[in-house]
């Protein structure tokens, strides 16, 4: 009997897995879901690359923007880039948006401009709220405003966390008060008198320009960083496709392509996310005109302007631009459609041989748009 039920459960187990494995979208999440996006958007031809010997540089360039984007490990033993962060910025989390909250912002897009990032920095640094971060602000204030001074166990745990510049908003030890205040010191911490009050004044000053000096250096770091992922993803591009950053007055190639393939990533999250889970990810329209102006038009223009990719560049604008007014998740979808329908025809048109000597081959396209063009 007893082994009946152990099965009878497994089963349940068993089948609550699957139920729950349907009914997550798996086009975005993970490295293999990721590839086969990035291999649609592109026109990739998966067999063909294979046999071409190009599957390893096609796999490696995916790695490499996956784990820009995704993961944070560096290695055994070493830093996420998180607790990076962190060091710097101590008071700093990612709170309820996850790991999306961090290079999610689009390829060229700043990180101070994002939507969430800036909420979650009002929510660490003036609501309190830092999560799991090891400093809060919130009651770090509160022991600022509500003490005289403070033992040495509090005052060892905020020390080894401020810069040594700040030390000084921290209330004084027990000791060091009363031996500042021989005659006039009261043990009672409710008693303040005038010089406590100007002292507290002092202290809560040095607190809120703490907080502005941190929040640019929180904006600094991240922009470093950024800038720092970026260049290591356009030098993969370069190096597994071929594509160089040289090209026309509208930018390298290759900075193109990065920005089309970190995109592209932003948009399947888009397109496999409920809305709560797409909150930290990029406005749309930031991230349309990123696909467009710094994606589309550079790599469509990068090795020489001409008519038909003009009319191109316009067809996959307006095809873009077709979700405006609805939903974002409606809005990806239609720059997700317009990605898979136009990138692979400027790739084969002005790229498939240079892919194509590393061994990346594209499939076929049929040109609709070359000839609507023309």
């Amino acid at each position: 009997m007893k082994k009946r039920y152990v099965q009878f459960f497994a089963l349940v187990l068993l089948i609550c897995a699957g139920v729950l494995q349907m009914a997550v979208p798996g086009r975005a999440h993970g490295y293999k879901g990721h590839a086969d996006f990035w291999n649609k958007c592109l026109g990739i031809d998966i067999e063909a690359t294979r046999k071409a010997g190009g599957y390893d540089d096609l796999k490696s360039l995916y790695k490499v923007a996956q784990n820009l984007i995704d993961v944070y490990r560096n290695g055994a033993g070493a830093e996420t880039e998180y607790r990076k962060i962190q060091r710097e910025c101590p008071w700093f989390s990612w709170g309820d948006y996850g790991h999306r909250l961090l290079f999610h912002w689009g390829f060229n897009n700043a990180p101070k401009d994002n939507p969430a990032v800036i909420k979650q920095i009002e929510n660490c640094l003036d609501r309190g709220r830092s999560g799991n971060a090891p400093l809060n602000i919130g009651k770090l204030r509160n022991v600022i405003a509500g003490s005289r001074y403070i033992n040495e166990k509090t005052y060892q745990r905020y020390v080894a966390l401020l810069p040594s510049d700040y030390h000084s908003m921290l209330p004084p030890l027990v000791s060091q008060y009363a031996a500042a205040h021989p005659q006039g010191y009261d043990p009672k911490p409710q008693r303040w008198s005038e010089e406590d009050e100007q002292a507290q004044r002092i202290r809560l000053q040095k607190l809120t320009l703490y907080k502005t000096e941190q929040r640019q250096q929180l904006e600094k770091t991240l922009l470093s960083l950024q800038k720092t992922r970026n260049n290591t993803l356009i030098n993969a591009v370069e190096n597994y496709t071929g594509i160089t950053r040289r090209g026309s007055g509208h930018g390298g190639a290759a900075n193109a392509l990065a920005t089309l393939i970190y995109d592209i990533h932003m948009l399947s999250d888009y397109d496999s996310s409920a809305a709560a889970d797409a909150a930290a990810l990029p406005p749309i329209d930031r991230l349309e005109r990123d696909l467009i102006d710094n994606g589309l038009r550079r790599l469509a223009f990068g090795r020489g302007k001409s008519s038909l990719n003009s009319a191109l560049y316009q067809q996959f604008s307006d095809a873009a631009r077709a979700g405006r007014g609805r939903s974002n998740k409606y809005r990806a979808r239609c720059l997700i459609d317009a990605v898979e329908k136009y990138l692979p025809q400027i790739l084969h048109d002005q790229y498939a041989e240079i892919l194509r000597s590393k061994g990346i081959i594209l499939k076929p396209v049929e040109n609709i748009a070359y000839k609507e063009a023309a």
